[in-house]
């Protein structure tokens, strides 16, 4: 399924999150595994590792193994992933089905903003790895 939302209109969301603090990502990574069970329902399901891997980078950047991503690629992943908990949506995560589209909107936007951040990390991660086998 193809998501036809204006990136102009969803890039608003992440703007409003620049000032992202570290108490949004405490909150965020707080609430971990409960975001990764609401994404493995519906039209989230297609995100699930990519929402795994915005969780391994989140970590690593707050423990400062990872710092070569700009802070308005943390503050992009932390939006999109607070969207996904929040319980106040554009469409309410009440109705069975429609109830993640807007989820999984706000995450291929999200992907689309922080791709090129995302594949150096996963490289990083993937040398990295590597080097501890």
């Amino acid at each position: 399924m193809k998501y036809n939302y204006d990136d102009k209109d969803l890039s608003r969301e992440f703007e409003a999150r620049k000032s992202t603090s570290t108490k949004d990502v405490d909150n965020v990574l707080k609430n971990e595994e409960k975001i990764k069970r609401m994404a493995k329902k519906g039209a989230l399901a297609k995100f699930f590792g990519d929402i795994v891997l915005f969780f391994q980078l989140l970590g690593d950047y707050t423990r400062g193994r990872y710092r070569k991503v700009p802070l308005r690629t943390i503050a992009a992943i932390v939006g999109a992933l607070a969207y996904v908990l929040s319980p106040i949506d554009i469409i309410p995560d009440l109705f069975p089905v429609i109830g993640y589209v807007d989820d999984a909107g706000v995450m291929a936007l999200c992907l689309k903003l922080v791709q090129s951040d995302i594949d150096h990390y996963r490289t990083w991660r993937e040398g990295n790895n590597k080097k501890a086998a």
